[in-house]
């Protein structure tokens, strides 16, 4: 089932027990404005936070040649579409994650990976905005994270913020052990023909 902005956004003000709303983009009730004003703070974090495997993405990083990086042997960019970096490996050997850091270029314009890998590649969490590609336990957690910011807005009450609170934090644990199912994660492979073309 592929759910809308608008279903996500009904599901969440139903949590906190207020109006629904006809269409996420048209609807002017305050709970159609304040849903378009925290919708993708409340995506961006709910994806961070979960970390869903529809949203990972593998890739070699790009070397930032210019740049001396203190304390490690090589500075990466930082992919333009990442949210939250999980984890390095090595490009022969995928069996070991490596050390690294996350920081600011020098003139604090974008931030850099650093690490003491070469060709290193990056897993990562991407930031995906098409509502088509959610599963359910991730709509659910979503639902419950924007309901949360929606509350004070919209009830006034602590208490139903505290309430959406918690059950994000219980719907975030137990949509990870779901999504942990439908993938094996203790050996990470590329295939060597992508390898040898980057040699």
């Amino acid at each position: 089932m592929a759910f809308s902005k608008t279903q996500i956004c009904n599901i969440a003000l139903s949590h906190i027990g207020t109006y629904t709303i006809s269409d996420f983009d048209t609807d002017r009730s305050e709970p159609g404005n304040k849903c378009r004003i925290l919708y993708d703070q409340a995506r961006l974090q709910t994806l961070r936070d979960f970390m869903p495997s529809f949203a990972e993405k593998r890739e070699y990083l790009n070397l930032l040649t210019a740049v001396t990086p203190v304390g490690y042997t090589y500075a990466y960019q930082y992919p333009t579409y990442c949210l939250r970096a999980k984890q390095i490996y090595r490009s022969a050997n995928y069996t070991d994650p490596i050390d690294f850091v996350i920081t600011a270029n020098d003139d604090n314009s974008s931030r850099m990976i650093l690490t003491d890998e070469v060709d290193a590649i990056l897993i990562y969490t991407r930031d995906i905005e098409n509502t088509s590609v959610y599963d359910p336990s991730f709509v659910t957690a979503f639902s419950w994270r924007l309901a949360q910011d929606l509350a004070i807005p919209l009830t006034k009450k602590q208490t139903v913020h505290d309430m959406c609170s918690n059950r994000y934090i219980l719907q975030i644990s137990a949509a990870d052990a779901s999504d942990a199912q439908e993938k094996r994660t203790d050996k990470i492979k590329v295939s060597n023909r992508y390898v040898t073309a980057r040699s």
